[in-house]
């Protein structure tokens, strides 16, 4: 008895073809699903243009604060009710050093010219 191993061509038709049936699904009445998480990050440090860490003490902070609620209710075994509520807290205490008109003015062109794709001015 010989066996036969299907192709590569022969496997991708075969899942190509089959129906899949996943996707959402509903509560049953009375049922629900409660998820709550929170998150937070603080920076003290920055990345200079190379890529390396370096801490900036007097430069400030950088703060994001998470908190979201998920809710998910059957309304009937077919109707679920769902209801997402997120709070956001971002608070940037960093300070830049000042940046001087002309060296502002001499790279603004330059990036500009290579972000769109043309050539650099003469």
């Amino acid at each position: 008895m010989s066996t036969h191993k299907p192709t590569k061509t022969q496997q991708l038709l075969l899942l190509a073809l089959t129906t899949a049936w996943a996707g959402a699904w509903t509560q049953k009445q009375g049922g629900y699903y409660l998820k709550l998480a929170a998150n937070s990050l603080e920076a003290h440090s920055d990345f200079d243009a190379d890529g390396k860490r370096v801490t900036k003490p007097a430069m400030g902070e950088l703060q994001d604060f998470n908190i979201a609620a998920y809710l998910e209710y059957g309304l009937r075994d077919r109707l679920t009710l769902v209801a997402a509520t997120p709070y956001k807290r971002l608070s940037d205490k960093r300070t830049l050093p000042p940046v001087s008109a002309a060296s502002a003015t001499a790279t603004w062109p330059t990036s500009r010219c290579a972000c769109a794709g043309a050539s650099s001015p003469p």
